[in-house]
């Protein structure tokens, strides 16, 4: 997908020619370490929202100063996204109990 489909701002035509904007695209990303900081900073430099989660509060700290929303847990990374990468060095960090 180029960067213009998921550019936020961009008009498109609907059938009855009418401009509409499309809602704003909003990432969820869990885990925020090396990798998955790389990836959000990426996302917020193209004004796409992001909202996050990582056992490291000093990650999320870090992440909301670039202007991301740091989340209080993965459920609500989850129940608050478009689309939801994974950045984790291991899926037992994330119980199905919390995702539910």
């Amino acid at each position: 997908m180029s960067q213009t489909s998921l550019n936020t701002t961009r008009l498109r035509e609907t059938g009855l020619g009418v401009k509409e904007r499309p809602e704003k695209v909003r990432a969820g990303l869990l885990g925020v370490g090396l990798m998955g900081s790389a990836m959000a900073g990426r996302l917020l430099d193209r004004d796409i929202a992001v909202v996050a989660w990582d056992r490291d509060s000093e990650q999320l700290r870090v992440l909301e100063g670039r202007g991301g929303e740091p989340a209080a847990g993965p459920s609500e990374v989850v129940s608050g996204a478009g689309v939801v990468i994974t950045m984790l060095p291991t899926a037992a960090l994330i119980p199905p109990s919390r995702v539910s």
